[in-house]
């Protein structure tokens, strides 16, 4: 980043120096914008994440911010606008009214593209545009290759299957528990630590440092993977990475009534979507719970926590009265960055003079989960507990503090009936907590995509690969499979009992207009969704690649003619200008 604003600043000096027309000027001005443009993103990004313009960045913007507390980041915005808003004007004006006499006067020449030269270069070298052609490398040593990514296979019957409760803290990183660092701040952590199978090297690895990634991660042994799909953000599509088999499908094959409840909203991240297209069927954020929580129960992300936590202890009351095996999974939202969120449950907390809200938010968490934990226990002393991070925290207000620790995501399993206590030292990510987890539950699998049973002897990943951090990097593009998206049509299938259209093996909700090239290639596409609307897709109506789905009685007002069909689906092709009535499952040849 410092290189690239060095060579925006000697393009500047050098224009000087230039007797500059348009031709020089223009596309000098453009270079300039895109570098100051690259600088904002990545300052705000480095705000937001802790390590600059990354993978969480683009998934956010495909995604939507629908459900984010914006509000906590207000400041960050104002300032942020007001300086780009200086950096452009600046800029632009020393481009644009160079004095003349400096030209004039000036012994020095130089040739007259030589500043746009460095311009252009300062934008090849920014962090924004390396960081994207890094994140899409593929790695092509065969020794490393993405076949160590392992689909499992279901999970074979055990004697007694085992109910478990998985205990997300928000960017509540193992470090907290450091006393060298943060003495007396997790009291409660610290016991149940000393009561739990433990491990002190888990590590964040690339494409699983935030929320939704840090739970695919650990339930599935995959990063996340961006992806740049036809048509819009990947917040669009209905189901959430169909590729990948998680802990969830294995368990609910297995018999398992699975829940998810957290205080945020399903639609941030696609975090709902996730739990619903991966085995769960009781599903519940922010506001599926807001009617049955007290007025003042909201914080800026969603639900504090201690009210979180009484819906959580009764729905596993609930779940312990049913007939078969269940597995329950909370998030909770003190610990978010920048400041957490105390509800007042911890109104007379404070860690030791009270002066960092950040630690305040730590101290109170530790005191909730350990009594949402202790009640558990309390209740039935054969539940397993699992406690982790979804990943490392983000800037905040003790940053300083945790950088000078060693920084490593939080999993405990807390189950002292039938696991002996005891600290593990094995190098892995979070891909290896879900296949540990199951093989704590008894069923013999030892490897789920990226994770390797913590265990077992044989090595994992992250200790069998000394650069493994790299190598997660590379594989992501071919990751990006696992959403299975569409990228050309040859035929879909309508079903209108199901209200679906069907591209390969991605299913969609109706209506869906799709626009496509020459060639099939899908150029746009959307469904009833507020990010990229039908209507949208659909003008203009004279494009011949047009394949449009809709309720019949909205395609002819649209179309501009008389309702003829008032009931059902309708089918328009673009090329052949005619609407079709579908009313039984069809598929149709599609032929550019």
């Amino acid at each position: 980043m410092v290189t690239s604003l060095m060579l925006l600043g000697s393009a500047l000096v050098g224009l000087q120096f230039v007797d500059a027309g348009p031709r020089t000027k223009i596309p000098l001005t453009l270079a300039a914008i895109c570098v100051v443009l690259f600088f904002a993103v990545s300052i705000v990004s480095d705000h937001l994440t802790g390590a600059g313009f990354n993978e969480s960045v683009i998934y956010h913007l495909q995604t939507g911010l629908e459900g984010a507390a914006i509000r906590d980041f207000h400041g960050l915005i104002w300032s942020g606008a007001g300086i780009l808003t200086i950096s452009l004007g600046v800029v632009i004006g020393l481009i644009w009214l160079t004095p003349r006499y400096l030209r004039t006067k000036a012994r020095l020449r130089i040739p007259a593209y030589a500043p746009v030269a460095m311009a252009l270069l300062a934008v090849a070298v920014h962090e924004v545009p390396r960081k994207l052609v890094e994140m899409r490398r593929i790695s092509t040593d065969s020794e490393v290759h993405i076949s160590q990514f392992k689909a499992p296979e279901p999970l074979a019957p055990v004697p007694k299957p085992v109910n478990f409760v998985w205990i997300y803290g928000e960017s509540l990183e193992r470090t907290y528990l450091d006393e060298t660092l943060f003495p007396g701040l997790t009291p409660g952590l610290k016991s149940l630590d000393a009561e739990s199978l433990s491990f002190t090297d888990i590590r964040q690895y690339p494409g699983t440092e935030w929320t939704v990634a840090g739970m695919v991660a650990s339930q599935c042994g995959s990063p996340l993977p961006t992806v740049g799909g036809p048509g819009g953000s990947l917040g669009a599509y209905p189901v959430f990475l169909p590729g990948a088999v998680c802990l969830g499908d294995l368990l609910s094959q297995a018999g398992y009534q699975l829940s998810y409840i957290g205080g945020a909203d399903l639609h941030f991240a696609g975090k709902g979507k996730f739990y619903r297209s991966h085995g769960f069927r009781d599903v519940r954020g922010l506001k599926e719970l807001e009617p049955v929580v007290a007025d003042n129960s909201r914080n800026s992300w969603g639900i504090y926590d201690d009210q979180l936590f009484d819906i959580v202890f009764q729905q596993y009351q609930s779940l312990r009265k049913s007939s078969g095996p269940f597995g329950l999974v909370t998030l909770t939202t003190g610990t978010h960055h920048p400041v957490g969120n105390i509800p007042a449950r911890c109104g007379d907390l404070k860690y030791q003079d009270g002066s960092n809200p950040m630690l305040n938010a730590v101290h109170c968490s530790d005191r909730l989960i350990t009594e949402l934990v202790r009640k558990i226990r309390a209740d039935d002393p054969n539940t397993m507990i699992v406690i982790a991070s979804d990943h490392l925290a983000m800037p905040n207000g003790a940053y300083d503090k945790l950088e000078k620790g060693t920084r490593r995501d939080l999993f405990m399993v807390n189950w002292p009936s039938h696991i002996k206590p005891a600290l593990s030292t094995r190098t892995a990510g979070t891909f290896s907590t879900g296949v540990t987890v199951l093989n704590l539950m008894g069923y013999d699998i030892t490897k789920l995509g990226l994770g390797r049973s913590l265990l077992r002897a044989k090595p994992t990943l992250a200790e069998k690969h000394k650069d493994f951090s790299s190598l997660v990097s590379s594989w992501l593009p071919q990751l990006t499979a696992l959403w299975q998206l569409p990228q050309s049509v040859d035929a879909i299938t309508i079903d209108p009992q199901r209200v679906t259209l069907a591209i390969g093996r991605q299913t969609f909700p109706l209506p869906v207009a799709i626009n496509l090239d020459e060639r099939g290639g899908i150029k746009r596409m959307a469904f009833d969704n507020p990010e990229v609307t039908v209507d949208q897709v659909v003008e203009p109506l004279k494009d011949e690649g047009l394949i449009w789905v809709d309720a019949c009685k909205n395609m002819y007002p649209k179309l501009g003619r008389a309702v003829e069909i008032s009931e059902g689906w309708c089918l328009w092709r673009g090329r052949t200008r005619e609407i079709g009535s579908v009313d039984r499952v069809r598929s149709v040849s599609i032929r550019m």
